[in-house]
């Protein structure tokens, strides 16, 4: 597939195969220079690529644990194509990234938002269950 890159740069469904295969190897610096490029090559996501490319290196700063790289993959993903198909995923996510990195306020913002957007969407009772939870008083500290 590499020897292939030179050949196939310019379309972004070879770009987006390349970068998921390195994804897979671990190749993460790699996969997500190459799912940037996906979405330099369709800024209008005309290839259904671009906001699965974003998704894919929001996903990639999650496995570093930068979880607030990962929220702003996923706010980009919102801002540039409102109506992707991917748009609740994006918004889940947030709310999930933003709750690892200890981000609360923003976390519940997002579920809740999630909940507005998409109430019969398939993640509604995860979002609920997460806006419980992370509602809930710090446990008090036992002293032990």
């Amino acid at each position: 597939m590499l020897a292939q890159e030179k050949d196939r740069s310019k379309d972004p469904r070879f770009v987006s195969k390349l970068a998921s295969a390195l994804q897979a190897h671990n190749r993460l610096d790699e996969a997500d220079s190459h799912f940037a490029a996906v979405v330099v090559l369709d800024p209008d996501n005309k290839s259904g690529m671009a906001d699965s490319a974003v998704l894919d290196v929001a996903w990639d700063l999650r496995k570093r644990e930068d979880w607030k790289g990962a929220v702003a993959q996923c706010r980009d993903l919102l801002k540039r194509w409102p109506s992707s198909s991917l748009a609740d995923d994006a918004m889940v996510n947030i709310g999930w990234y933003a709750s690892q990195g200890g981000l609360k306020d923003e976390a519940i913002a997002a579920f809740r938002e999630y909940l507005k957007k998409w109430p019969k969407g398939e993640d509604t009772a995860f979002a609920r269950e997460q806006i419980i939870e992370l509602q809930k008083p710090p446990a008090a500290d036992s002293g032990k």
